[in-house]
């Protein structure tokens, strides 16, 4: 979800993991929450990088292991570190600074909108919230898969 405060009208999407996202995930995990909720948060500056660019922004995640490996920019879990490494390499390519902090999962605003029950939707619709139908965007595979080639397909001039 993105804020009112960052875009006059406050937009939030929903959406699927790819499966060949979901698929490249290791295999060790009894869940797969903390990468799923770190793609969320990754998607959403894929999804909506034109209200990102050029800017300053409070990340707020209610998933405290998704949350440290953004603000460390890595992890000991391959699968996070690479998304600590997109999510950065996509920060830099928009130029966009931002300051991430932990939020309880009944303050998190986003959170209505990814159990949608009509009350949920009556409030953030109350606060200026449009549910954006656009489909989430998500970073190739190959950049999952290979940090470095991100380079290759965001060429700095």
């Amino acid at each position: 979800m993105v804020h009112p405060t960052l875009c006059p009208d406050g937009v939030g999407c929903t959406g699927f993991c790819p499966d060949e996202l979901l698929l490249s995930f290791s295999s060790d995990h009894e869940t797969l929450i903390t990468q799923l909720e770190a793609v969320a948060g990754l998607a959403a500056f894929f999804t909506f990088s034109e209200l990102f660019q050029g800017r300053r922004c409070v990340h707020w995640i209610d998933n405290y292991a998704s949350l440290y490996c953004f603000v460390k920019g890595g992890s000991a879990s391959p699968d996070m570190a690479a998304l600590a490494n997109m999510m950065h390499l996509q920060l830099a390519a928009l130029d966009c600074d931002v300051f991430w902090d932990w939020v309880p999962s009944g303050a998190n605003p986003a959170d209505p909108i990814s159990r949608p029950t009509p009350d949920a939707l009556a409030a953030l619709h109350a606060a200026g919230v449009v549910h954006d139908r656009r489909e989430l965007r998500f970073p190739a595979m190959h950049l999952f898969l290979d940090p470095a080639s991100f380079f290759e397909s965001h060429p700095r001039g």
